[in-house]
């Protein structure tokens, strides 16, 4: 809102409830040039059959953050539609998209690359920096726009931010509490949040890491990846699969077993 707020350009904020209608109501209406939203909602649009319309095929850009997009509804919707929806990465404390896919550079599945301006890091837990591309750690991000901490309800105007030492470093680095890995090109692909990972045999793992795999079986809709337990106690990480509309849910899961058999470790 405020980027476009500083070229000049209008914004036109949805007041209801996101659902395929009241989105398509608003784009008809408005016809807007750029549609930024979040992959809940793209994935309502694609279910309704509306990418492909002349209303949204009429847009230029369509950009996505808040949440993760999944690959899957990226190649959808642009095979649907002919545009892409770019995903980003950006962060209340601060301001501004930090990480982006653009037109002319971009990458299904991942975040994008770092924006004009923006200094990121990956970090392990002991703050060590993991420069290797492929090294899954905690991102770490430094701009002039990071903002002076956190303010609670009950603090008096003339008390300072809190800057709790697990976000901010004193050298003007700020921890997004976001699980990151870059790639040999750049890319930065999403890992989940800090406290979502899995620790399972020892190993710290990644709900996304499995569930990127899978995207693409026809037969599977949706898949989630989450830590259990096995029957004496150890962790395990279970599986749930929501089949594709019509797919018989034991050949979905058959699909899945050989996808992960072939695509990653034991």
């Amino acid at each position: 809102m405020f980027a476009a707020l500083r070229i000049g350009a209008s914004n036109i904020l949805l007041e209801r409830w996101a659902t395929a209608p009241s989105v398509a109501e608003t784009v008809e209406r408005f016809k807007p040039t750029v549609m930024l939203s979040v992959p809940a909602v793209y994935h309502r649009l694609l279910d309704a059959g509306l990418a492909s319309t002349p209303a949204f095929r009429a847009l230029r850009h369509y950009v996505s953050a808040g949440e993760r997009l999944p690959p899957q509804i990226w190649s959808a919707w642009e095979a649907a539609g002919g545009h892409p929806i770019l995903d980003g990465l950006g962060c209340s404390e601060l301001v501004y998209m930090v990480i982006g896919n653009t037109p002319q550079r971009r990458r299904p599945g991942s975040s994008g690359l770092a924006m004009p301006g923006v200094e990121l890091r990956i970090v392990d837990e002991s703050g060590t920096i993991l420069a290797e591309p492929g090294k899954t750690g905690r991102l770490e991000v430094r701009m002039p726009s990071v903002c002076a901490g956190y303010r609670a309800a009950d603090d008096k105007p003339s008390d300072p931010p809190h800057q709790p030492e697990d976000r901010f470093r004193p050298d003007g680095w700020f921890a997004t509490g976001d699980e990151y890995l870059h790639d040999a090109d750049g890319f930065y692909h999403h890992r989940g949040r800090t406290g979502d990972m899995l620790r399972v045999s020892g190993i710290w793992i990644s709900p996304a890491e499995i569930e990127d795999v899978l995207a693409g079986i026809r037969s599977i809709s949706e898949t989630a990846a989450v830590l259990g337990e096995s029957e004496i106690g150890l962790a395990e990480i279970v599986l749930y699969i929501v089949p594709a509309p019509g797919a018989d849910g034991s050949a979905a899961v058959a699909a899945a077993r050989e996808r992960l058999s072939r695509a990653l470790p034991p």
